[in-house]
C-alpha cells in the first residue's frame, strides 16, 4: 500500500511537471514577438547640369526575407502542390510599406545636391531585407538652360510598379540602419526619338551604417 500511494504520488508530481513544461511551450512570451531595430531612409542626388527636376514620391516599400522555418514550410507546401508556382512577386518573405504619400511628396532633385534629406524612420523586425521599392505619381517637370521648363516630363510605367532597389540590408535588433539612397537625376533624364524627355529612374544605395 505504502508502494502503491508513492507511485501514485510520484506520478502526480510528473504530470504537474510536464503540464508545466507544457504551458510554459505554448504560453506566448518576451521571445515570441519579433526582435525590432530602425531603419533611416535618406535621400540625396548627384550633380546635374538641369536647373530643376521636381517629382512626386508616393510610397517606399521593403521586403524582409523569410525566416528559414518559413522556408520549410514553403517547401512541404510546394512539395503537396507541384503544379502551384508563384513568381518572385507573390513568394518567399513579406513586403512592408515604409511610408506613404496620399499626396505625394514633391522633391526638387536638383536641390538635394546640396543636402540630404530624411524620408522615413520605421521601427521594423529584425532580419535581412533583400529590395527597396520607390513608387513615384505620375507627375513631374524639369527646368534646362535658359530656364525652359518642360511640364509633361514622362516617366514609365515603372512609376506604378516601383524602382526596384536590390540592395540586401539587415536591421539588427536594437541598433538603427541608417541608408541614403541617391537618385541620380543626370543619368535619369533622357530625350527619346520624339525629342521628349523622359525619366529612367536611377537610384541607388550610396551608404549604409549601423550604429547602437
Amino acid at each position: 500500500m505504502k508502494n502503491l500511494a508513492f507511485n501514485m504520488i510520484l506520478i502526480g508530481v510528473i504530470a504537474l511537471f510536464l503540464a508545466g513544461c507544457m504551458g510554459e511551450a505554448l504560453m506566448p512570451g518576451e521571445n515570441s514577438i519579433p526582435d525590432k531595430g530602425t531603419l533611416k531612409l535618406y535621400l540625396t542626388d548627384a550633380p546635374g547640369d538641369y536647373l530643376s527636376i521636381d517629382i512626386l514620391i508616393s510610397r517606399i516599400d521593403a521586403h524582409i526575407a523569410e525566416t528559414e522555418q518559413e522556408q520549410t514550410q514553403e517547401g512541404f507546401l510546394n512539395f503537396l502542390n507541384k503544379d502551384s508556382y508563384g513568381t518572385e512577386e507573390d513568394v518567399g518573405g513579406e513586403w512592408v510599406t515604409l511610408i506613404n504619400w496620399d499626396n505625394g511628396l514633391p522633391i526638387d532633385l536638383i536641390e538635394l545636391e546640396e543636402q540630404t534629406v530624411l524620408l522615413s524612420t520605421n521601427e521594423l523586425e529584425a532580419g535581412t531585407y533583400t529590395q527597396l521599392r520607390v513608387f513615384l505619381a505620375g507627375e513631374a517637370s524639369i527646368t534646362i538652360e535658359g530656364e525652359e521648363i518642360i511640364e509633361d516630363l514622362i516617366i514609365p510605367s515603372e512609376a506604378q510598379t516601383g524602382i526596384k532597389l536590390n540592395h540586401p540590408f539587415e536591421i539588427i535588433e536594437g541598433q538603427t540602419t541608417e541608408l541614403t539612397l541617391d537618385f541620380d537625376a543626370q543619368e535619369s533624364i533622357f530625350i527619346n526619338g520624339n525629342e521628349e524627355y523622359m525619366m529612367r529612374q536611377t537610384i541607388k544605395v550610396i551608404s549604409e551604417s549601423n550604429s547602437s
